[in-house]
């Protein structure tokens, strides 16, 4: 079986399409990832303080 170059071109380009897709979706589920970590810290520190609120109540 032989390729042409156009078809061995063609077949190149799709894959590069492809990878480019690939990186940008890991792109956006690094950015993702990011922001629920954000967003769990921020939860954990609201926790801490209500912690504290009720431990004035209780004591």
């Amino acid at each position: 079986m032989t390729y042409g170059i156009s078809e061995v071109a063609a077949g190149a380009e799709r894959i590069a399409a492809g990878i480019g897709s690939v990186t940008q979706e890991a792109n956006r589920t690094t950015t993702g990832a990011e922001s629920t970590a954000r967003s769990a810290g921020e939860l954990a520190q609201t926790a801490e303080r209500l912690r504290g609120i009720v431990a004035g109540f209780t004591t």
